[in-house]
């Protein structure tokens, strides 16, 4: 199964957008959590994913990500015309 499919599936069975479902699993992860974001646990309570530092920038580029997904979720929202030929009026 890709990626994608996958956070699509999870975000389905927590009735959350893909982008919401993706900031919230990247916050578990980021404080531990990772079982609810479903990341493997060694017997130990720990992860197979190696330890490295949060970057500072993540929180930016994390916000950037939602929004981007904000915007192409709105865009489907939209009708065929408005669409092709925008909002007028």
């Amino acid at each position: 199964m890709n990626v994608r499919a996958m956070a699509t599936k999870a975000a389905d069975k927590q009735g959350l957008t893909v982008g919401d479902w993706l900031a919230e699993a990247v916050i578990a992860y980021s404080r531990g959590k990772v079982s609810s974001a479903g990341a493997d646990v060694s017997a130990d309570g720990g992860t197979n994913v190696p330890a490295m530092p949060i970057p500072s920038e993540l929180p930016a580029l994390l916000a950037d990500i939602q929004d981007r997904l904000k915007a192409i979720e709105a865009e489907k929202q939209r009708n065929v015309f408005e669409r092709l030929f925008g909002r007028r009026g």
